[in-house]
């Protein structure tokens, strides 16, 4: 799956939807930095992306940076992508 997003990123380096799709490759993969990475490019391209939010969010969070995920995620769920609320109440309460 990797390499089919690879290919696409190299024909059109914006295409968000391909970095967000290779972040999640990789999050499933545990590369939760390489998936930030992708996450974040997706952001860069289409700052109305909920669900870079919520996924970098999770790498964050998985990273060790608590107060940086629970950021992402609170931005996610003012974009109203639900999934995000559920992860607040897990990770993010005091």
């Amino acid at each position: 799956a990797l390499e089919s997003y690879d290919r696409a990123i190299a024909l059109k380096a914006d295409y968000a939807e391909a970095y967000y799709n290779r972040g999640n490759a990789r999050f499933e993969q545990k590369q939760y930095m390489e998936a930030r990475l992708d996450y974040n490019k997706t952001i860069l391209i289409n700052p109305e992306y909920a669900e870079a939010y919520y996924g970098r969010g999770r790498c964050k969070i998985f990273l060790g940076d608590k107060e940086g995920g629970c950021k992402d995620l609170q931005e996610a769920k003012k974009m109203e992508f639900t999934p995000a609320k559920e992860e607040i109440e897990i990770y993010c309460k005091k």
